[in-house]
């Protein structure tokens, strides 16, 4: 027992003592005269002690009947009238009616009730909490008179203890999902996952995870949580799976989606589908689903959008947990980013390998044409050796024999040479220079940083072509700046994006840009540069 508790009970034996004295004193007929100042003075301390306390004081009976009650348990309830409180039962307090069979049994059991916590109605219609303490009192026979407590509001406790439970589960549940995003296996279905993970936050309400293409700029359907026993009658009333069907966005949705943050959809499914699926239809699914409202946010980061969540409301519950939402989401976004950059990775890295596969086979097929010239060049000088008269005659055809396969050994070693400097030639021209620039700018312009990025995976993907050799074997007089301009050119940036990666103006790149076509010979002439560097 704390303090606190020990204090109330106190104060409630004080309060039951100078009733039982007043009692007293009262049947004490032939004392009263002798009494009444000091029946004068209990009364008014009891009144002023039972009036003046800060904690709600109360009497009633075992079957909830009151008797009395101070002026603070009054304000307490939000009652002004003393009378209609005391005609109210104990009973209908209690937000949830268990909440008093619970406190019945403790008293009854012990004869003492200790921090009894539970939620209660005003009488202006509100709830708050209480937390009773109180204790039975009984005549000289043992009956139970009635009962005896002490109450305090304790609602902002309760508030805050709420708050803090919330918070620490909302900072549970994003620890978990970002370890779960970390370790999420390569080649598994992330969307379906995160739906998952989003209807524990939205409860009875429905979601379903989209992703977009920049290409196409359309979103499409790839999850739906919680319609599993719905989808045959979804399927009947659509005319096909839902799974896969795309929407094209307007730029107003497409900004919208890039806030990351929750909004609500007006209109309906006929406005969130871009009005591709019929008016009747949408009614029908809307009905099916039972629908109230529906909420949208997208994945994006740094101002790329990835896809969205979108989620089919039946009630508003949920909604406290928009801050919850948006950080998930957030978590969501950065997965699907390197989801992203991952099978792009995995895309260039196969095309690597298919190249290389392919110069291995060429050099492979080089070799076996080398070991069967040499094999019949061993060949021909035994039957030299064992016939002089067929090495006289023979003698000139070999001669020729040996010409061209030392031309061939010399061809292959060129070759394979030429390989290696276009290799190396690009590498240097090419891939170096955007890794330099590369590392500036992540530390310095992480905006910018990943247009360098799609221009190494260009470049990446164009490695095997002789373009890095080529330029810089071209008599064209081209400075190391021109050639890291015509690279970029090369690569699809315009002016405005080489003069931000370059940290340099617009002027100045397009200066670079009259000078390499007057070097290349196509100054003032009808030739798109871009095409022509890619001809190279």
């Amino acid at each position: 027992m704390n303090d606190q508790d020990k204090s109330k009970d106190l104060l409630v034996e004080e309060l039951s003592g100078l009733r039982q004295k007043l009692a007293e004193l009262e049947k004490s007929e032939t004392e009263r005269s002798l009494a009444e100042t000091e029946l004068r003075e209990a009364k008014d301390r009891l009144q002023n002690l039972f009036e003046g306390v800060p904690v709600g004081l109360y009497r009633s009976t075992p079957e909830g009947k009151r008797l009395d009650v101070n002026m603070t348990l009054l304000q307490m309830v939000r009652c002004s009238d003393r009378e209609t409180f005391l005609k109210g039962n104990v009973s209908d307090d209690y937000v949830d009616p268990k909440d008093r069979e619970k406190w019945k049994a403790l008293i009854e059991l012990s004869g003492v009730v200790r921090g009894f916590e539970a939620e209660c109605r005003r009488y202006d219609g509100t709830t708050f909490w209480i937390r009773d303490s109180a204790r039975i009192v009984r005549d000289n026979k043992g009956r139970v008179l009635y009962y005896e407590g002490a109450v305090e509001d304790i609602t902002e406790r309760k508030q805050t203890d709420k708050k803090e439970r919330q918070y620490a589960d909302n900072l549970a549940f994003l620890s978990r999902t970002a370890m779960e995003f970390v370790e999420f296996p390569s080649g598994s279905n992330i969307y379906q996952f995160i739906g998952e993970r989003m209807k524990e936050l939205v409860g009875s309400s429905l979601v379903f995870v989209n992703s977009f293409d920049q290409a196409t700029q359309c979103i499409q359907v790839r999850a739906f949580v919680g319609m599993s026993e719905m989808m045959s009658s979804i399927i009947k009333i659509l005319g096909r799976d839902p799974i896969g069907m795309s929407f094209p966005i307007n730029d107003e949705a497409r900004a919208g989606l890039t806030t990351g943050r929750l909004v609500k959809v007006p209109g309906g499914l006929r406005v969130l589908t871009f009005e591709k699926i019929p008016s009747r239809i949408c009614s029908a699914l809307e009905k099916l689903l039972g629908l109230k409202n529906i909420y949208v946010i997208g994945f994006t980061r740094k101002g790329e959008l990835f896809g969205n969540v979108v989620v089919l409301s039946r009630n508003g519950d949920w909604l406290e947990k928009r801050n919850l939402i948006e950080a998930f989401v957030g978590q969501a976004s950065v997965a699907l980013q390197r989801d992203r950059a991952e099978k792009e990775l995995k895309k260039y890295k196969s095309h690597l390998e298919e190249m290389v596969e392919k110069r291995t086979a060429e050099l492979k097929a080089a070799n076996r044409r080398l070991q069967q010239e040499i094999t019949e060049r061993k060949k021909a000088e035994q039957e030299l050796m064992t016939s002089e008269l067929r090495l006289q005659k023979q003698k000139s055809a070999l001669e020729q024999k040996n010409i061209a396969l030392r031309e061939v050994i010399a061809q292959v070693e060129m070759e394979k040479k030429w390989i290696k400097e276009d290799i190396v030639a690009n590498i240097k021209t090419v891939i170096f220079p955007i890794l330099e620039k590369l590392k500036i700018k992540i530390v310095k312009d992480k905006k910018n940083a990943f247009k360098y990025i799609d221009l190494l995976l260009y470049h990446l993907n164009k490695l095997a072509s002789p373009f890095g050799k080529e330029l810089t074997g071209k008599i064209f007089s081209l400075t190391p700046k021109e050639i890291e301009i015509c690279n970029m050119v090369k690569g699809g940036l315009t002016s405005k994006d080489i003069a931000g990666l370059l940290n340099v103006s617009y002027r100045t790149v397009e200066k670079h840009r009259r000078n390499i076509r007057q070097k290349i010979g196509i100054s003032n002439k009808n030739i798109n540069l871009i095409s022509f560097l890619r001809e190279l």
